[in-house]
């Protein structure tokens, strides 16, 4: 796994280092912003690897277990971040949502990280507006 673990750090790295030089100021304008951003990506990477390797064990070939682990991500990661907002926007169906948001979403890797991709955005936006309205 040590590999693998270092092959997603520099994937990690290069990630940052492009999200900086796009200039996207929500996840690297600032120290705290990158920090977050790191933190997010590192995490996941430490959750992500290891589910890989376990959907994967339930393939007998290399090309199956990446598409079934593509398919996965894509769905929690994507699927379920946009159930998140739905369900959150819809008044009857919010409680619902926090028992998922408590004890079903966090079980996917690419869940938590869309909703931290998603909470970043909306951090900058917010702070965007207030300055606006100052």
């Amino acid at each position: 796994w040590t590999h693998d673990l270092a092959s997603y750090a520099a994937v990690e790295a290069a990630t940052l280092c492009v999200f900086a030089a796009m200039g996207r100021d929500e996840f690297t304008g600032s120290g705290e912003a990158l920090a977050a951003t790191a933190s997010l990506f590192a995490a996941f990477g430490l959750a992500a690897v290891p589910a890989a390797a376990v959907l994967g064990a339930c393939f007998e070939t290399h090309s199956g277990a990446q598409l079934a682990t593509v398919a996965l991500f894509f769905a929690t990661g994507f699927g379920l971040v946009v159930l998140d907002f739905v369900l959150e926007a819809v008044p009857g169906t919010r409680a619902a949502n926090a028992r998922l948001q408590a004890w079903a979403y966090p079980v996917f890797p690419a869940y938590c990280l869309g909703h931290g991709m998603f909470r970043l955005s909306v951090r900058a936006v917010l702070a965007d507006l207030e300055r606006a309205l100052d």
